[in-house]
């Protein structure tokens, strides 16, 4: 409900509150209301109310709106099995005494630890692809958990278990994908394991035929290759200098 419709069932009886009142009040009750109410501006929701935001609030009443959180027993359910997906994914992350919004604000925050390329990919299962998008284009907490992560469902698994499926594809696709590129590589190179010795013996081939290939990108993946480690950053490297 956007300021103005609150305003003016203000200024009906039997409340019959004066104009110059109503923007306080809003921001009074926003304040003293916060672990229920969220703020929108121009539609999308505001995790943070900064003192440009307050600026506006009273300047562009009509940009704002307010929208009421308070849940049901099965919401509440709902929450308690998303504060179990997001423990499975990321053991270590501080979950106590969470509100709704807060829980809405940790999902995203999941999402926004996963790898760049997990945005990027569409070589994921069609339900994760769904989740993937929802979780990239979300702008509405509310939305977000009752309106689309509810809805995530099968019936083979409870739908804990699902949700949890699915984030960990997401959040393991970067390294599960680098370790597959990584073995066709090896493979190629004709290099048996990762152990230091293997790597060794890679090292100084590409050592002995560094300046005879003719092409300047063909000796910039040999100098990489010769410097390897066995690291995320090398992996990326010599992919990237492979593609160019």
């Amino acid at each position: 409900m956007n300021l103005p419709e609150i305003f003016s069932f203000w200024r009906r009886a039997p409340i019959g509150l004066k104009n110059g009142l109503h923007v306080l009040l809003a921001f009074t009750y926003f304040l003293t209301s916060k672990d229920k109410v969220a703020i929108y501006r121009e539609g999308i929701f505001q995790a943070n109310f900064s003192d440009a935001d307050a600026d506006l609030f009273g300047a562009n009443q009509k940009g704002f709106g307010f929208r009421w959180m308070e849940l049901e027993t099965s919401s509440k359910e709902f929450l308690s099995e998303l504060l179990e997906v997001i423990k499975s994914v990321e053991p270590t992350r501080s979950l106590d005494n969470l509100l709704p919004l807060d829980i809405a604000r940790e999902v995203i925050a999941m999402y926004d630890n996963f790898h760049p390329t997990t945005g990027r990919t569409t070589s994921l299962p069609s339900e994760t692809l769904k989740l993937r998008d929802i979780l990239k284009n979300a702008h509405d907490p509310h939305d977000l958990l009752f309106g689309n992560l509810i809805n995530f469902k099968t019936e083979h698994v409870s739908r804990a278990e699902y949700l949890k499926s699915l984030f960990q594809q997401l959040s393991s696709f970067f390294n599960t994908r680098l370790e597959e590129i990584k073995s066709l590589l090896f493979l190629e190179l004709g290099v048996p394991n990762s152990s230091p010795q293997a790597l060794n013996d890679l090292r100084a081939r590409a050592e002995n035929v560094k300046g005879v290939a003719p092409e300047y990108s063909i000796e910039g993946l040999v100098n990489r290759i010769s410097q390897i480690r066995n690291t995320v950053e090398d992996i990326e490297a010599i992919c990237g200098l492979s593609i160019s």
